[in-house]
């Protein structure tokens, strides 16, 4: 027989002892309780310290109609442990109270009912913390607290116990701090982080270290380091850092300012150079700083001189068109009146040339010319005769054309 919770099951019985008349009894009748009661199990916290108590709190419903929620136990696996059983009938609204050593724990709640239908927890997400034991971290003063040119590294170190890793953070104001470094293992003891060129010159900087998992565990040094804005080293080719065999091209240094010098021995804020390969510029200032940047440069093939093609004669009539083209094969095309595409149609006249490029740096000289003439088309000519058009089977009529033309008559005759 299919029950649900809530449905009600009456029961009577009638009795006969030997030959006495049968006894009634009165009507009996049960409420089913077909269902599990649910519960929801929450933690104080993603990371706690080890030894420390953890609450663990449950709220739990029975299903509707049901009997009622009584209790419930509580289970937790520590790492990759087999689940074990903390607490067992454990009273509604009542939080327990665990202490957890170091590792990882996930807690699991099973909610019971009065008619003793108990929550399944196959299945079911636990809620996980991570128990550490409580660490401690002091940073080591800086080595380099008089000033740091921008662009060169900091070299952040600190004394670590008891801690996995640790986030790393710096401070214009004390207040407000910003992450450099996120999961650095606190074994390393050192952390290097280049100097950003938009940090001010005048501010003092703080340094924090805190334990990625307890921010309670840290250490700060306040006017940890100052910064020196030093000079920008960039190089800036006049060829998109390209080179075309045989020509040469010019590399300027976008900082005019302190001592420059250039992998070939120069100094100047200019060099022409003649051959590809890598070059380096570096920039000295007043204070020491010394900053630098390199860039290579690709030799590029000159293609060698193209000739233009039409899809036709050269000289068309007005309303005619050609079609002007370059030979295929390249990835760049420089047309004398503009335009870049491989070919175009003409309908004017004009004088045309072609430039090739593989690379768009370095182009052929120009094709020789092409010369497209457009001739007008003449007026509709006026046809002189000798008589009118009326004529008899054996007449004549003589017709004549403008001068200067040549003629193609509708009879065939020219």
């Amino acid at each position: 027989m299919d029950v649900a919770t809530g449905d009600t099951i009456y029961a009577e019985a009638d009795i006969i002892f030997d030959n006495n008349e049968s006894i009634l009894t009165p009507k009996i009748f049960n409420k089913v309780d077909a269902g599990n009661p649910t519960t929801t199990l929450t933690v104080g916290s993603d990371t706690v310290t080890s030894g420390t108590p953890v609450e663990i709190t449950v709220i739990g419903r029975d299903d509707t109609n049901g009997a009622g929620y009584m209790n419930y136990d509580i289970y937790y696996k520590k790492d990759d442990e087999p689940l074990s059983l903390f607490k067992h009938k454990w009273p509604v609204d009542s939080a327990a109270v665990f202490f957890p050593e170091n590792g990882r724990y996930c807690f699991y709640s099973a909610g019971r009912d009065s008619v003793n239908n108990i929550e399944e927890i196959e299945g079911k997400a636990g809620k996980c913390f991570l128990s550490v034991k409580p660490g401690f971290l002091s940073l080591k003063p800086s080595a380099e607290q008089e000033r740091i040119c921008s662009g060169s590294n900091l070299n952040v170190q600190w004394f670590a116990k008891d801690v996995s890793d640790i986030n790393i953070y710096y401070s214009p104001d004390g207040m407000n701090y910003y992450q450099i470094g996120k999961n650095i293992p606190a074994a390393d003891s050192s952390f290097s982080w280049v100097i950003a060129d938009s940090l001010s010159e005048a501010i003092d900087f703080n340094i924090k270290i805190e334990d990625a998992f307890d921010k309670n565990i840290s250490s700060v040094i306040e006017k940890y380091f100052t910064v020196k804005q030093s000079l920008q080293a960039k190089i800036l080719s006049s060829s998109a850092n390209k080179i075309c065999k045989g020509s040469t091209t010019l590399l300027t240094s976008l900082e005019t300012k302190g001592a420059i010098t250039w992998s070939t021995g120069q100094q100047t804020p200019e060099i022409t150079v003649a051959e590809p390969g890598y070059y380096k510029l570096t920039v000295l200032d007043s204070y020491g700083c010394v900053r630098s940047d390199s860039l290579l440069l690709e030799e590029e093939i000159v293609p060698a001189k193209p000739f233009a093609m039409t899809s036709g004669k050269t000289k068309i009539c007005e309303g005619d068109s050609v079609i002007l083209y370059a030979p295929a094969g390249y990835s760049y095309y420089k047309w004398n009146n503009g335009s870049t595409e491989r070919s175009f149609v003409v309908k004017e006249s004009g004088v045309f040339s072609v430039a090739v490029s593989h690379g768009d740096i370095c182009y052929s000289l120009y094709s020789d010319i092409v010369v497209i003439e457009v001739n007008p088309n003449p007026a509709v000519p006026f046809i002189e005769k000798s008589r009118e058009e009326n004529l008899c089977e054996g007449d004549t009529i003589w017709l004549k054309g403008p001068d200067g033309y040549a003629f193609s008559w509708s009879g065939g005759k020219k």
